[in-house]
């Protein structure tokens, strides 16, 4: 993400293996659109989701991958990284491609840390 896209008023994120990240308020906005995108792309097509998925990405600010990052989190009380990455094992996610993708949430204000 462009620097000018980054929010510097945030600390910068610690990783003890403890910490665990849920979404934050404008996170759950931001979750809710990427669901009212999808239910309109469904049955259209991957050309479509395609276009959903960037659009959603562009307006978040955040890469279009980061989605599945921030699907994860949704549903939850608090998840840590590893967590994350066990849970999107099966679709190729590596460690340091949901780590950057938590940052980029992170910076784009859609995800918070909370104590363990």
């Amino acid at each position: 993400m462009p620097k000018s896209m980054q929010t510097a008023d945030r600390p910068r994120l610690k990783w003890p293996r403890s910490q665990r990240f849920i979404l934050s308020p404008t996170g759950q906005g931001a979750f809710q659109s990427w669901k009212d995108a999808l239910a309109l792309a469904q049955g259209n097509g991957k050309t479509a989701f395609d276009t959903a998925q960037q659009a959603w990405a562009k307006s978040a600010g955040v890469e279009p991958e980061d989605v599945t990052v921030l699907s994860e989190l949704a549903d939850s009380q608090g998840k840590r990284l590893e967590d994350v990455v066990a849970a999107l094992q099966d679709l190729g996610a590596s460690r340091e491609q949901v780590k950057s993708a938590v940052e980029r949430l992170y910076s784009a204000q859609l995800v918070d840390p909370v104590s363990a």
